[in-house]
C-alpha cells in the first residue's frame, strides 16, 4: 500500500517592513527639558544685556544733555500795555507811530473834546449854584428862616453837583491819552478822523528798557537757579551777551513734561536788544552728584 505524503510548507521568516528614511530618535524626557531651559535662560540673558545697554546709552545721552545744556527764550518787554478809549468820540491826533520812542506822560492819542468841555462848563455852573444855595440855607437857618432839613437838602444837592462836575472833569481828561511809562509804540489800532466807541483799543506800547526772559528747564536742573542768581545769556541775532537776573521760579515741576519755569530780567538800558529776539543761556556745566 502506497502512502502519499503532501509536501511540507516552507516557513519564511517574518520580516518587519521598514522605510528607507532614518527614524528620528527622541531623547529622553529629562534631557529635552534641560535643553529647553538652557535656551530660555540664554534668551533671558541676551535681552537683559540689550536692555542694560540701552539704558546705559540713554543715561549717557541724558547726562550729556544736562552737562552741556542751554535753554532758549523769546525776550518780552518788561512792561507793556494796550490802551483803550475811555470815551466814544472822534480821534483827532495820533502823535506817535509804531516804532517811535516816547517818554512818560507824552500824549499818545487825542479825541475831540468839544462836547466834554461843554459838559464841564455846565457842571461847573451847577456846582456854583449848589454852593450858593447851601450858603443861603445855612444863613437862613442861623436866623431861624430855614429848618435843619432845608440845610441838609441843600448839602445833598451840592454833593450831587460836585459829583457831576468831577465826572465831567474825568471825561475831559480821558480825551487825551498819555503814556503811563516811557517806551516804544508797538501798534496803533485807530486812525485820525475815526469815530471810535468806548473800549476800543487805541495804541499798544511797551517798555523795552527791561526785558524778560522766560525759560523752561528740565527737572534735572531743579535747584540750580534761585531768585537773585545772575545767569549769562546771549542773543545770537545781534551778537550781544548780557546778564540776566533770575526773578521768579515756578512753584513746582510739571508732572507731564518734567520741566519747570524760570523768569529773568535782562537790563536793556542801552537799547541794543528788542522784544521778540531769541536769547539763550550760555552753555554751562552742571556738576554731577
Amino acid at each position: 500500500m502506497r502512502t502519499s505524503h503532501s509536501p511540507m510548507p516552507t516557513l519564511k521568516p517574518t520580516t518587519t517592513s521598514t522605510s528607507t528614511s532614518t527614524p528620528t530618535l527622541k531623547p529622553p524626557l529629562p534631557l529635552a527639558l534641560g535643553r529647553g531651559l538652557t535656551a530660555v535662560a540664554f534668551m533671558c540673558v541676551f535681552f537683559a544685556a540689550v536692555a542694560l545697554a540701552a539704558d546705559a546709552g540713554a543715561g549717557d545721552i541724558r547726562d550729556d544733555a544736562v552737562l552741556q545744556w542751554n535753554s532758549r527764550s523769546i525776550l518780552s518787554a518788561g512792561n507793556e500795555a494796550t490802551i483803550s478809549a475811555e470815551v466814544g468820540y472822534r480821534v483827532t491826533a495820533i502823535p506817535f507811530r509804531p516804532g517811535d520812542a516816547f517818554r512818560e506822560n507824552d500824549i499818545l492819542a487825542v479825541f475831540d473834546d468839544r462836547i466834554p468841555r461843554i459838559k464841564l462848563e455846565s457842571a461847573d455852573a451847577a456846582l456854583a449854584a449848589a454852593d450858593s444855595a447851601l450858603t443861603a440855607a445855612r444863613q437862613l437857618h442861623a436866623r431861624d428862616g430855614a429848618s435843619a432839613l432845608d440845610v441838609e437838602n441843600a448839602a445833598r444837592d451840592r454833593a450831587a453837583a460836585w459829583a457831576r462836575q468831577q465826572e465831567a472833569v474825568v471825561e475831559l481828561e480821558a480825551c487825551t491819552i498819555r503814556a503811563p511809562f516811557p517806551g516804544r509804540v508797538v501798534a496803533v489800532h485807530v486812525n485820525p478822523h475815526e469815530l471810535v466807541p468806548r473800549g476800543t483799543a487805541v495804541v499798544s506800547i511797551a517798555d523795552d528798557s527791561r526785558l524778560v526772559a522766560h525759560f523752561i528747564f528740565p527737572e534735572s536742573l531743579w535747584g540750580t537757579y534761585t531768585p537773585g542768581d545772575v545767569v549769562p545769556v546771549e542773543v545770537p541775532l545781534v551778537a550781544v551777551r548780557a546778564d540776566a537776573v533770575v526773578t521768579r521760579i515756578s512753584a513746582g515741576i510739571d508732572p507731564a513734561s518734567h520741566t519747570f519755569e524760570a523768569w529773568a530780567d535782562v537790563d536793556n538800558a542801552d537799547g541794543r536788544l528788542r522784544a521778540g529776539m531769541t536769547a539763550r543761556i550760555v552753555p554751562m556745566e552742571v556738576p554731577t552728584p
